[in-house]
């Protein structure tokens, strides 16, 4: 008797594997459909482009941006990042990025506007205000791939007016 339990016991736990396994087959097969079950969050998709998070094994979100395909086009290596400018199409994006709790500005093919050293970046149209080390400055964003500084961080805010903007636009500063 005893040994006929020991065999209905042994094929219990036999087929309750092969369940595991068919179970975990089809958790692959589910997950190589979505390219994006790497990332522990992706946004919503704008021009095509997402915002996507990954956990560390610091313990702490990377950021990046991803389209639906899974391909990436801003590595997830930022603490933050968030749509800045929307373009007519997903090439046009421009994000605003924090890396060590300064903040730049990328473009949606991963090229560098303005390195992560500002501790404030704002727009109105296509100027950038921006604060670094407790001064403020002005630049303009042409299109989605140049920004010209008009002028260097190094005034206090009372300094930095649009009249002053208008003038360093026409090269007088």
């Amino acid at each position: 008797m005893m040994g006929f339990f020991f065999i209905i016991v042994s094929l219990l736990f036999s087929s309750l594997s092969h369940a595991q396994s068919i179970a975990d087959l089809a958790r692959k097969a589910e997950e190589e459909k979505n390219p994006l079950h790497i990332y522990a969050d992706v946004s919503s998709f704008q021009n095509g482009l997402a915002i996507a998070s990954k956990y560390t094994e610091d313990g702490e979100y990377k950021y990046g941006v991803v389209d639906e395909e899974g391909v990436v086009y801003i590595p997830v290596n930022y603490d933050e990042i968030s749509l800045f400018k929307e373009g007519s199409n997903y090439r046009d994006n421009v994000y605003k990025c924090q890396r060590n709790g300064k903040l730049g500005l990328v473009n949606s093919q991963d090229i560098t506007l303005l390195q992560c050293e500002y501790s404030s970046i704002k727009h109105s149209g296509e100027y950038v205000y921006l604060v670094k080390n407790g001064k403020n400055g002005y630049a303009e964003l042409k299109g989605t791939d140049e920004v010209k500084s008009l002028i260097p961080c190094i005034y206090p805010s009372h300094i930095v007016s649009a009249d002053i903007i208008e003038f360093a636009y026409v090269g007088i500063f």
